[in-house]
């Protein structure tokens, strides 16, 4: 027997409600019990490592900074053109500056700290010599090397670019530990995403 789609849609309604109103149901305070919630009562010792990720960007946790660097580079690219390849990305004091490459020019884009707005573009310009044949090797994306350098290396992103390590092509990540004064590179395959 076939099902309408607005049955189904109607019957996962119903199952997204009932599970959601299941949850919230066991979030409720009783009478007499504490209403601090219980990270208020345990404070993370230093050693502990944040919830989410591993990378952090001007004094953000991890996860909300390799977030902030992958949403600034998917800004990047929908605000140049969709279909165009984000190859660069740097930190700035304010924010993110993104390379997007697009029929055959490079384009700096400024992007907000959160990743979620575009502050400014600088002037079009030509990619380096042989760095449109190293752009249309690349499988993984500048966001996807970010989010895999993140989980090696526990720091600040500092850069993303095109990189070789051991002959391999790949994404260069630069992140910067807690702590040190020099950023450390990460390498990721530029097919797999593996760290190198």
């Amino acid at each position: 027997m076939k099902k309408s789609p607005l049955v189904s849609s109607v019957r996962a309604a119903a199952v997204i409600g009932g599970s959601l109103a299941l949850v919230l149901s066991g979030c409720a305070i009783k009478d007499g019990a504490s209403r601090e919630s219980p990270t208020a009562q345990q404070e993370a010792t230093p050693s502990e490592e944040p919830p989410g990720g591993i990378a952090t960007v001007g004094g953000q946790d991890s996860a909300q900074s390799a977030e902030a660097a992958r949403t600034a580079v998917l800004t990047a690219v929908a605000d140049v053109d969709d279909s165009g390849q984000a190859v660069g990305l740097k930190a700035e004091d304010d924010g993110w500056l993104i390379t997007v490459y697009s029929d055959g020019k490079n384009t700096p884009v400024h992007v907000s700290a959160d990743g979620a707005e575009v502050t400014g573009k600088d002037k079009v310009e030509d990619p380096p010599s042989g760095a449109a044949d190293q752009y249309s090797s690349m499988r993984q994306t500048v966001d996807q090397a970010v989010q895999s350098a993140s989980r090696t290396v526990r720091g600040e992103v500092v850069e993303v670019g095109p990189g070789r390590k051991d002959g391999q092509l790949g994404w260069k990540v630069s992140i910067e530990p807690d702590g040190a004064d020099k950023p450390k590179d990460v390498y990721v395959h530029h097919r797999s995403g593996d760290v190198l």
